[in-house]
């Protein structure tokens, strides 16, 4: 299933934007010697989760005369015309998580922005935070019988 979700506002280029989520799930078969906690089966299927998130930006398409003659440090032409073609999908992060039904364990292994708009400190990145709880509940809304949450640690 493919979906896309608001999940609250953010700061990516300074100003305040929507961060969106794609979201792609799928069953898959997992081997308990595999995982990274004990679960009750040794074999099963577990929901996979994939989340793109990421803002609109305009995309705009600029028409350019070039001048004829060009020296270094003029400028090459100017803009003769402009055109709004609607907006396009800014990827800004990734994130995915497992749930297992049978022990109602959801595990967030992956919820990272991307360099250009990650802050030094983790601790203190807004729009991390925003990435995190936005996601967090949209997982909690799609799997509402999670009674758990785990995670993993990402040096990123």
């Amino acid at each position: 299933m493919n979906e896309r979700q608001d999940i609250s506002p953010s700061t990516p280029y300074g100003d305040p934007y929507e961060l969106r989520l794609k979201l792609h799930e799928s069953d898959e078969r997992f081997r308990h010697h595999r995982e990274l906690f004990p679960l009750r089966q040794w074999t099963g299927t577990r929901r996979y989760v994939h989340a793109k998130p990421y803002v609109l930006e305009p995309e705009i398409t600029l028409a350019v005369d070039l001048s004829p003659t060009h020296r270094h440090g003029d400028a090459v032409g100017a803009v003769a015309a402009s055109s709004w073609e609607g907006m396009r999908h800014r990827e800004v992060s990734q994130a995915q998580a497992w749930y297992y039904p049978v022990d109602r364990v959801l595990v967030i292994w992956e919820c990272y922005l991307l360099d250009p708009y990650r802050e030094p400190l983790p601790i203190t990145d807004m729009s991390l935070l925003t990435l995190w709880t936005g996601f967090e509940r949209a997982l909690l809304g799609r799997l509402p019988r999670a009674e758990r949450l785990v995670t993993t640690w990402e040096d990123i």
